[in-house]
């Protein structure tokens, strides 16, 4: 990215809603937008769509941890545990404006791994809730592909772009769902475990040392 570009993305509203996802078969660009969602769009376009859209067994669906979830349930749940503190986005692809993931978060988290001299903790971005809609799951589809790829990581992107613009220097936290797939997908990214492996919750984080790949990538750094 160029210094003027740079220069351009001064602040968390300057980063572009216009990206490009994958088509999970050919590899090719697909335009989508990131979106701000609603207790509404998220009843609408996921509760009433997301698994009624795709055809699958039964236990392919109950091994999906978030099968059950309800998103405008979760959506006033984090709202009134964050009050204006929570941030809800999603990808939706621009040709058909179809929601492609979804993601909750708060921006006033703190580290779990670091502290600083005086004892403190820095900043940090927490994610409530990610996930990309069923027919974006290889796992879910297969023997076919999904149908986009790149979703998560670009709602990822985001969370960890506030969290700069936060000064958490892209700290990013969260309670992970337990499957392998899942934890696989944010080790890769550069997340670690910041609790005692015996416990059922699993905490994640990714700390500033592995942020600093993704904002340098993104021009950031």
């Amino acid at each position: 990215m160029s210094e003027t570009a740079m220069r351009a993305i001064a602040t968390f509203g300057d980063v572009p809603r216009e990206l490009n996802i994958y088509d999970g078969r050919t590899g090719s660009p697909v335009s989508a937008r990131y979106t701000s969602l609603t207790r509404k769009m998220c009843r609408d376009k996921i509760d009433k769509k997301w698994w009624s859209a795709v055809q699958i067994t039964r236990p392919i669906r109950r091994g999906e941890p978030d099968h059950a979830w309800l998103w405008a349930d979760k959506f006033g749940e984090v709202q009134a545990d964050f009050r204006g503190h929570m941030q809800a986005l999603g990808v939706e692809t621009s040709h058909d404006s179809v929601l492609q993931g979804a993601l909750l978060y708060a921006t006033n988290s703190s580290s779990m791994l670091e502290e600083v001299s005086d004892g403190s903790r820095p900043p940090a971005v927490w994610i409530a809730y990610l996930a990309t809609a069923p027919w974006n799951r290889s796992r879910v589809m297969e023997p076919d592909s999904g149908r986009y790829n790149g979703v998560g990581s670009a709602l990822l992107k985001m969370a960890i772009t506030h969290s700069y613009f936060r000064q958490g220097e892209g700290r990013v936290n969260l309670s992970a769902v337990s499957h392998p797939d899942t934890l696989s997908w944010y080790e890769q990214k550069g997340f670690v475990r910041c609790n005692d492996p015996e416990e059922e919750r699993i905490l994640l984080e990714l700390p500033a040392s592995a942020a600093r790949r993704h904002l340098r990538k993104w021009g950031l750094q």
